[in-house]
């Protein structure tokens, strides 16, 4: 083994020990991860999700211009539903 082929495979071992210590959970992460909930969300992120779902965004008349362009948008057709049948408009 040459002195050229010495160092690349002391910069490879160097480089992977580097590498494999840093992908090792630290304990705040551990902590993290164990706050979440089952999709993988912190309770702050739950908690204004519920907030922005209790607010209504769009009134009566807007929620209906909406359903008429999503489905001028995508039409039914002899294959597949329209968008209001796959409820785009309510997501």
């Amino acid at each position: 083994m040459n002195r050229r082929q010495s160092l690349k495979a002391i910069g490879f071992i160097a480089s992977t020990s580097v590498l494999v210590d840093a992908c090792k959970p630290t304990t705040e992460n551990q902590k993290a991860l164990a706050t979440r909930d089952a999709r993988g969300r912190q309770p702050f992120e739950v908690e204004r999700d519920k907030k922005l779902q209790e607010e209504k965004f769009f009134d009566v008349h807007e929620m209906a211009t909406i359903t008429i362009l999503v489905d001028i948008i995508i039409p039914k057709d002899e294959r597949s539903g329209s968008a209001t049948d796959a409820k785009v408009p309510s997501l």
